[in-house]
């Protein structure tokens, strides 16, 4: 990949910003079925990184896409800001090369997402419509997460269990089955049962 300082992109440029932001709509479709989980966060530092400023054509590309994609909404005016706020919130840093630095940025980011969303409500209904988008849409998940830890710890704990009796419950039959048999060759190897003749 290449980083040109100019301000214009050059043939190359476009094409690789165009990948980074093939590259986004597509992780992001294809991880759809796991709630707030996706690569784009991560595309953008990258291209960030790598490109500096010219990281916003595809943090707008990548908005515009999935504009294109599920059609208008409130939410359209939120991800032509949301996106780039990365790249501008990232942009001063580029130089760093600390892996657990660019993961603070990331995890700051999502944990501020809902925020940044709820900032056209502030404007429409004030901060109390703003607050209470905000604890509808994200409320139930941050609270859901010591819920779904304590149901996991006792599904987890009742498959032990479960396990557990199952396990002696299978020993306890095949010693009952080995007894039996045993008594049952015992008692036949101590009384053999005559043998039938053909004139009888």
């Amino acid at each position: 990949m290449s980083a040109g300082k100019s301000a214009r992109l050059s043939i190359r440029e476009i094409a690789e910003l165009s990948l980074f932001c093939a590259l986004m709509v597509a992780g992001k479709e294809c991880l759809r079925l796991i709630p707030n989980v996706h690569p784009v966060t991560l595309l953008l530092l990258l291209a960030t990184a790598v490109y500096g400023a010219k990281a916003l054509y595809p943090a707008f590309g990548f908005a515009l896409l999935e504009i294109a994609l599920y059609g208008a909404g409130l939410w359209n005016l939120m991800y032509l800001y949301v996106w780039p706020i990365v790249v501008l919130a990232a942009l001063p840093f580029r130089r760093i090369e600390s892996r657990a630095f660019w993961a603070a940025i990331a995890g700051l980011h999502g944990l501020c997402f809902g925020a940044l969303c709820a900032i056209p409500y502030f404007f429409i209904g004030g901060w109390q419509m703003a607050f209470s988008w905000w604890r509808v849409k994200y409320g139930p998940r941050l609270r859901a997460l010591p819920a779904a830890a304590a149901r996991t710890g006792a599904r987890e704990e009742n498959v032990g269990r479960k396990r557990i009796a199952k396990s002696t419950c299978l020993q306890g039959r095949c010693f009952l089955s080995g007894r039996v048999a045993f008594q049952r060759i015992s008692v036949r190897t101590a009384f053999p049962r005559p043998r039938r003749t053909a004139g009888r």
